[in-house]
């Protein structure tokens, strides 16, 4: 038997600790025909506690109804009690660290087992409370990133509109000076047409005076 564990009763944590016989039997050193041995035992700190472990039958805790010795932690214990601040329904467990040494070495650990019931009991609001402030902080980030997508396709279809607006004026900008160009080209046909004429009545009058031998009278030129 290397470990053992055990839940702390009230003697347990105002007068001594009684441990099963088969651990210090099989586990601790041996008494010698004594009636007490001193142990070291190293806790989760590194620190070493040296304990006593009597069976003195004038102990008041070290002896059974039917009058057997049994083995009980006296010195040391209660320093260890009180400065671990246990109390009852606490954890107590010893163990023999290396069982194949010569000279085994030993190790005790300290469980605040109600102090970490009424944690996890503190630990369960507030985690609900916790589930529901991250659902809401999620719902919120939803709604904002709702917020942001509406508002970039508001921008979106205004920037689409104010471009098919430009496009607009711009085709109609080129139209009108197509149309322009087109009036100007036909302008400046119609007057070379004008001049055309002009030039060719003026020959057929002096072909005419020609033939019929006199000088017609040409009016002058129009610009």
């Amino acid at each position: 038997m290397t470990t053992c564990s055990k839940i702390l009763s009230k003697t347990d944590t105002s007068k001594a600790l009684s441990l099963p016989t088969k651990f210090f039997k099989y586990s601790l050193p041996s008494f010698n025909g004594g009636h007490a041995v001193s142990f070291k035992a190293k806790d989760e700190s590194g620190f070493d506690w040296t304990f006593k472990c009597s069976t003195r039958k004038n102990f008041k805790c070290s002896t059974r109804k039917k009058g057997h010795p049994k083995p009980v932690l006296s010195k040391g214990w209660l320093a260890f009690v009180r400065n671990k601040k246990l109390k009852v329904g606490d954890k107590i467990t010893f163990s023999v660290l290396d069982p194949t040494a010569a000279v085994p070495s030993y190790g005790v650990r300290a469980e605040k087992v109600q102090a970490e019931k009424v944690q996890a009991e503190n630990v369960q609001p507030s985690y609900g409370v916790r589930a529901e402030k991250v659902q809401a902080e999620k719902v919120q980030a939803e709604n904002v990133q709702a917020d942001k997508v509406q508002e970039d396709k508001v921008q979106a279809e205004k920037v689409q509109a104010e471009n098919d607006q430009a496009e607009k004026v711009q085709e109609e900008k080129v139209q009108a000076e197509k149309v322009q160009a087109e009036n100007v080209q036909a302008e400046k046909v119609q007057a070379e047409n004008v001049q055309a004429e002009k030039v060719q009545a003026v020959k057929e009058v002096k072909i005419f005076g020609a033939i019929f031998g006199y000088s017609p009278i040409i009016a002058p030129s129009i610009p």
